[in-house]
């Protein structure tokens, strides 16, 4: 069996995963919604955990590597162990509304180019 390599965003909307082997073909792509609300990241867990559980197993039992990815720039803070930490950020927030007092120093790096999308409220700079 060759091996495969799961590609998986957590998007605003909803959690999607795209199956590819070693030559680059996509074998599979799959999205589901979170079962909960995105602010709540166990949301995150359960609706990435029921998305892989709707793989065919042959591509489960296929899959060697996983990447992550968030578009959202969304923040959430957690322990090493993955657990959430308390405080401010204790629930998914995008960033521009968990960091949302850095938005003019972001514009100030950014100069002429604060129309630039990284330069967004919802941008990652």
């Amino acid at each position: 069996m060759r091996e495969l390599a799961l590609g998986v965003d957590f998007g605003t909307s909803g959690v999607r995963l795209a199956a590819i082997d070693r030559a680059g073909e996509t074998l599979g792509e799959f999205g589901s919604p979170y079962p909960g609300p995105f602010e709540r990241p166990e949301s995150w867990r359960e609706g990435f955990r029921a998305l892989m559980l709707q793989l065919p197993l042959e591509i489960r039992q296929r899959a060697h590597s996983i990447s992550l990815a968030g578009t959202s720039g969304t923040l959430l803070l957690c322990q090493k162990d993955g657990h959430q930490m308390p405080g401010d950020l204790a629930q998914a927030l995008p960033y521009h509304l968990a960091c949302e007092a850095q938005l003019p120093e972001v514009r100030r790096l950014l100069g002429d180019a604060s129309d630039h999308p990284a330069g967004q409220a919802s941008g990652s700079l």
